[in-house]
């Protein structure tokens, strides 16, 4: 079965993020890269040290990178929201904002590594981060939105 064009950039970018691990290279261990399966009833996988939940948001038509052709390509920008959850130990030595801004950064450089997602987007931008805490899961994180521009066929989303 095809894959549509977004899709296949948005399983480049959770496996770019699920990469993340001290062994590659970065200062943090991803355990876990996940998406929302339903909406009514959705319950989240058992919690883990170090989390990334994405979520595709409404996208945006993107008329400044339409292509003249035939067939045309239209343009989008499709937000994935991004939450980068963080559970410390009880044990935990090390400062939550230390943990937090190498975990961020470590999204950043993984995700930016391919802003072109293997040339399926023109580009990939990360927008500003917002920090939160969730007291009764007892995690705390970062939320941002890694915002993706690509564009398709008009006629056919599954091909460039």
């Amino acid at each position: 079965m095809a894959s549509t064009i977004i899709d296949q950039i948005v399983d480049d970018v959770k496996t770019a993020i699920a990469a993340i691990s001290t062994g590659g290279g970065y200062e943090t261990d991803v355990e876990s890269v996940y998406e929302p399966l339903t909406v009514k009833g959705y319950t989240k996988p058992p919690m883990k040290s170090f989390q990334v939940q994405l979520t595709l948001v409404d996208p945006e038509r993107n008329e400044d990178i339409d292509l003249q052709g035939n067939p045309p390509r239209v343009g989008w920008t499709q937000p994935i929201e991004t939450a980068l959850m963080y559970r410390p130990s009880d044990s935990a030595t090390t400062p939550i904002r230390t943990v937090l801004n190498k975990f961020w950064s470590d999204v950043i450089k993984a995700v930016q590594s391919d802003p072109y997602r293997a040339g399926l987007a023109i580009d990939t931008r990360i927008t500003d981060p917002a920090w939160f805490i969730n007291d009764a899961d007892g995690y705390v994180g970062i939320s941002c939105f890694i915002n993706i521009i690509y564009r398709h066929k008009e006629n056919n989303p599954y091909e460039q």
